[in-house]
């Protein structure tokens, strides 16, 4: 796994180096201040990028709290990436093509995401602030991604792992069982998830517990006004997050998750595990783009599949 971890990792430093200059400055836009442990990965994992080119991070704001006079920096300003790009999570979209009006003479780069088209005239509003920026750069996680980024986007657009790749390894909790399964309940899900067997999943938090207060905190820091409280407790929030997905994943000695941060932060801890593709394909094509190559890992198109994996010896597995 560590030499699938070091080459992972050096491909997304590689594309992601020269929109992100050594010892320059940058501003942070669209803080996942949410439940999902995967965005908070990835966020973590651009924090990471940005200390190893020794770029200064001026600012950091959600989509409830951006206000363009806190976005500082001389440098680009960085959004977060994601599966977010296309309409199917519109306040994403908004807040992107905002930015993009907001700071037409300062470079804009745009974070690994998965382009999934929802929304036809979102994009198009899209479109237009991108056209009519001068420097925009586009990283996707996937090759049906950047093809459709091509497309429809008059910027510069570039393939590159997910950013939570960043972070290298991360080291697993001692298992207590023999399997686990995550499965998503949302929007996202697949169909034809197995309802006789008992499953977890990291968007559901105790009232009273560190995850839920870390919302609290960063949600009220995010719109202080003051860059080094808010920054802190954002990123306090974003580790409570990884912490808590490592300790799910982490609870059998192998996993099935449908998530496609499941699987990212899965590869990231070594554990065994099968994935699941979700209803958009964006897994799929993560695992076709980068994954694929990650030893002791299998997908199966849908949950039935799997299902009959468990009797059957014909699995799609990597070779990593």
């Amino acid at each position: 796994m560590a030499e699938f971890l070091e080459w992972v990792r050096t491909q997304l430093i590689t594309q992601v180096s020269p929109f992100l200059p050594h010892g320059g400055d940058c501003d942070m836009v669209d803080f996942p201040h949410h439940l999902n442990c995967g965005d908070s990965a990835i966020w973590l994992g651009v924090q990471r990028l940005a200390a190893q080119r020794s770029v200064t991070v001026r600012s950091t704001t959600t989509a409830s709290s951006y206000r363009p006079d806190r976005l500082r920096a001389s440098g680009p300003i960085v959004i977060n990436g994601g599966g977010n790009l296309g309409g199917l999570y519109p306040v994403h979209d908004d807040l992107r093509r905002q930015v993009i009006h907001d700071f037409p003479d300062r470079p804009i780069v745009q974070m690994p995401q998965s382009v999934q088209i929802a929304d036809r005239t979102r994009l198009e509003d899209l479109k237009r602030a991108i056209g009519a920026h001068r420097d925009v750069t586009l990283l996707v996680r996937d090759r049906r991604s950047l093809a459709i980024a091509e497309r429809e986007f008059d910027c510069r657009t570039l393939l590159a792992p997910d950013a939570a790749f960043a972070l290298g390894a991360l080291v697993r909790r001692p298992p207590r069982t023999e399997l686990v399964v995550q499965a998503r309940r949302d929007g996202e899900a697949a169909s034809g998830q197995l309802a006789d067997i008992p499953t977890v999943d990291w968007t559901q938090a105790p009232m009273v517990s560190t995850r839920n207060l870390g919302w609290s905190l960063a949600n009220v820091a995010g719109k202080s006004g003051r860059p080094r409280p808010s920054r802190a407790a954002m990123t306090w929030f974003a580790r409570r997050n990884l912490d808590h997905a490592v300790d799910i994943l982490s609870q059998g000695r192998r996993l099935v998750t449908d998530r496609l941060h499941g699987h990212v932060i899965a590869v990231l801890c070594g554990i065994p595990h099968t994935v699941i593709n979700d209803r958009h394909g964006k897994i799929e094509e993560l695992w076709h783009a980068w994954t694929r190559r990650a030893p002791n890992v299998t997908f199966m198109p849908t949950w039935s599949a799997w299902r009959a994996s468990q009797s059957a010896p014909t699995v799609r597995r990597s070779t990593g």
